[in-house]
């Protein structure tokens, strides 16, 4: 079973939602390529108009544990910041985390932005003992890139 989840803040302090359950096996990632395929059939990120950012908290063996929007933006922008994913690790207790946002051109091709968010979000994971796996770009047809993949990590 997966759960998405948001975060809000309450008179308790910030906590976790459950916002939906996904029937879905247990089973572990074994790369880029599911990852790809876990975000577009939950998150659908190949239809959308706008861009998402998404994330995934996962175990020490891979096995998914919990998802969530991290942001909305225009047609070819998403604001966010580190923290705003690493919150979402810290509150969901996950040991590691997998990154996704769409291209609304349908080309995954990195920009000079991905590339900058991408090596800002592995540096506070390595700060914060909370690993990025893989920052994905998803375009359409089922085209993805995995900065983990060209990294050769």
């Amino acid at each position: 079973m997966l759960n998405q989840y948001n975060i809000e803040r309450s008179s308790e302090g910030i906590v976790l939602i459950k916002e939906k359950a996904y029937d879905s096996p247990e089973q572990s990632i074994s790369g880029p390529a599911e990852l790809a395929a876990m975000f577009g059939d939950v998150f659908h990120l190949e239809r959308l108009l706008q861009e998402h950012l998404v994330m995934a908290t996962l175990t020490a063996k891979m096995r998914v544990e919990s998802l969530f929007t991290v942001a909305v933006g225009i047609a070819a922008k998403c604001l966010f910041s580190p923290r705003e994913i690493y919150l979402r690790a810290l509150l969901s207790g996950g040991t590691r985390i997998a990154v996704a946002h769409n291209h609304v051109s349908g080309d995954p091709t990195p920009s000079k932005d991905d590339g900058a968010a991408y090596q800002r979000i592995k540096s506070a994971g390595e700060l914060v003992g909370i690993p990025l796996v893989d920052f994905l770009i998803i375009g359409s047809q089922g085209a993805y890139y995995s900065f983990a993949e060209h990294a050769g990590n």
